[in-house]
């Protein structure tokens, strides 16, 4: 997401489809899909909501999402993503520092080096 930065603004975002977000974690296509049907919340629970609370604790950066829905069915994610204040962010990475090292999750570090640019 460092990629989808503009240094310019003070919030930025990104939209994404289920299907390029799951190819993005390296999921595959059948990757949360039970009795042929796609579990969303299951999907958002276990790699969205989590990659993203591992990296508003370990980053210099706020990261939300929400679903944009058209007739009923979601659209697309909607990513926005904030620098945190300096201040905060100075005491936040030293207390952090070592937590980047305990990162062995392979979908948030995907979206780490997507958003912080490591």
């Amino acid at each position: 997401m460092c990629s989808w930065s503009n240094e310019s603004k003070k919030q930025n975002e990104r939209y994404i489809t289920t299907k390029d977000l799951k190819e993005l974690l390296g999921l595959s296509i059948d990757d949360y899909v039970y009795n042929g049907k796609f579990r969303r919340f299951d999907f958002e629970r276990e790699t969205i909501t989590k990659a993203i609370n591992e990296i508003n604790k370990i980053s210099n950066i706020n990261v939300f999402f929400k679903k944009n829905k058209e007739n009923g069915k979601v659209k697309n994610y909607e990513f926005t993503w904030t620098q945190k204040d300096k201040l905060n962010n100075d005491n936040h990475t030293k207390q952090n520092d070592n937590k980047r090292q305990s990162l062995n999750d392979m979908q948030k570090q995907i979206l780490l080096d997507n958003i912080d640019g490591h």
